[in-house]
């Protein structure tokens, strides 16, 4: 029962947290480096303005993805606290 229990709870960590922080960041990823080879035959003004643009929209997506991942670990506190519960009240039966 234990194992189970355990598994289930890995499992659904993997889901909420960990799965879609490297989905976020894989697409941030291709996101900034197709543009940078995009508009590397440009002008100097013109891959100053885009990496500006590029790089404040990475920090947009950044800020959203730590926020993101803030309220994945607390809901996953709130888990473990709920698992914690529920293992202590089936233990005394």
């Amino acid at each position: 029962m234990r194992f189970n229990l355990g598994a289930k709870l890995i499992f659904s960590h993997l889901g909420m947290g960990i799965l879609p922080l490297l989905f976020i960041s894989v697409v941030i990823w291709l996101t900034v480096a197709g543009s940078f080879e995009t508009i590397g035959d440009q002008g100097v003004s013109a891959v100053e303005h885009a990496a500006h643009d590029q790089l404040t929209t990475m920090c947009s997506m950044k800020e959203k993805q730590i926020a993101y991942f803030f309220r994945v670990m607390e809901g996953q506190m709130y888990m473990l606290r709920d698992n914690a519960w529920l293992q202590e009240t089936f233990r005394s039966f």
